[in-house]
């Protein structure tokens, strides 16, 4: 529960005086009173600048505008990428095992399966990562049909099978 949400940023125009009592309304604080060196004024599509005069409508939400940390952003880059390495290692692993190198489609599932375990781990680490958690379990899970397939026989491939003892020769004595 965020006890804080994010607040939504209103620009408004300056308002004056003239125009405050033509709507009726009243202002809640007097903004006369108020320093105008304390006092930060937006004006749309220009640059901030301070009026001549301290009578107009300020903008509070510039104060508690909220920033991701840069922290979060690197971790949800590199799970990124540590995903995508996890995904194309598999994919590598699946495509060893249709040139009938089951070896190398072994240890290409087993890269893939330890990528796509850090990178689950790594989804564990901010909110932001948090996103990815799925991804990170397809990706397991991806490694693991990877290395099973390899671990199957080649269907193609005939049993290596011994040759055949040569005949037994026989000996002047044996016929007798």
């Amino acid at each position: 529960m965020n006890l804080f949400p994010p607040r939504k940023r209103i620009i408004s125009r300056p308002v004056h005086p003239e125009e405050l009592a033509a709507t009726g309304l009243k202002p809640a604080h007097p903004v006369a009173n108020l320093e105008p060196d304390r006092l930060e004024f937006i004006t749309p599509g220009g640059p901030r600048a301070k009026p001549d005069h301290a009578d107009e409508v300020l903008d509070p939400t510039v104060i508690a505008r909220r920033r991701r940390k840069h922290t979060h952003a690197r971790v949800y880059r590199l799970t990124q990428f540590t995903l995508l390495l996890a995904f194309l290692s598999a994919i590598a692993s699946l495509v060893s095992l249709i040139f009938e190198e089951p070896e190398i489609g072994r240890s290409a599932g087993a890269a893939s399966a330890a990528l796509g375990a850090i990178a689950f781990w790594m989804t564990t680490s901010g909110k932001l990562a948090e996103r990815l958690r799925g991804y990170a379990a397809a990706a397991v899970a991806m490694a693991t049909v990877a290395i099973g397939a390899n671990l199957l026989p080649i269907s193609g491939a005939e049993p290596e099978s011994h040759p055949a003892p040569p005949p037994h020769k026989t000996t002047r004595n044996s016929e007798n």
